[in-house]
């Protein structure tokens, strides 16, 4: 298995539901992920959660941020995962399959489909 890093990113601003789904033949090793959302007007505290799953959907790890954003924020912080224990969400080196997927989504659901999140992952990308 040989490596590499990359940035996968997904910036529409279409809702606050974010999965990557880990390409066949490839496998992924997050290290950090940073998110940024704005929200609508919908009463709500909305709480960061970072999932890792398997290629059967199973979670093979996942943390819930401690930070709240709350309604009609434009473009504020939304958790930031890195394998440093004093983030927000901190995060455990784990290798995720092809076929698994890297999930950054609002825990709290407040409006998924009105809400705005951009993410950023960094990640090592193994051949599988």
């Amino acid at each position: 298995m040989t490596n590499q890093a990359a940035t996968i990113f997904d910036d529409a601003l279409n809702d606050s539901d974010k999965s990557f789904t880990v390409p066949p033949n490839r496998a992924y090793q997050v290290f950090s992920a940073v998110a940024r959302i704005t929200t609508t007007a919908t009463v709500g505290n909305r709480t960061p959660r970072i999932e890792f799953r398997d290629e059967d959907d199973n979670v093979i790890f996942g943390v819930t941020g401690s930070t709240t954003v709350a309604a009609s924020q434009t473009d504020v912080a939304f958790g930031e995962a890195t394998e440093a224990a004093a983030s927000d969400l901190t995060i455990v080196p784990v290798l995720i399959p092809p076929g698994g997927s890297v999930r950054y989504y609002d825990n709290a659901a407040v409006d998924a489909t009105g809400d705005d999140l951009v993410v950023r992952i960094q990640a090592k990308v193994y051949r599988a």
